[in-house]
């Protein structure tokens, strides 16, 4: 099962899933998540 999370705090979501059975879902494979930051998609003032 794959997740795409998107977010303006990617680093919030990071910890959680290097604990308890998340990590475990991931170590097996069992789920992929990908964090994606949307200010990297802005073109205004609000990317940083």
């Amino acid at each position: 099962m794959r997740f795409d999370v998107l977010t303006i705090f990617p680093e919030l979501f990071a910890s959680p899933l290097q604990e308890g059975i998340l990590r475990r879902a991931l170590a097996a494979g069992k789920i992929a998540v990908d964090l994606h930051n949307i200010r990297d998609y802005a073109v205004d003032k609000h990317r940083m």
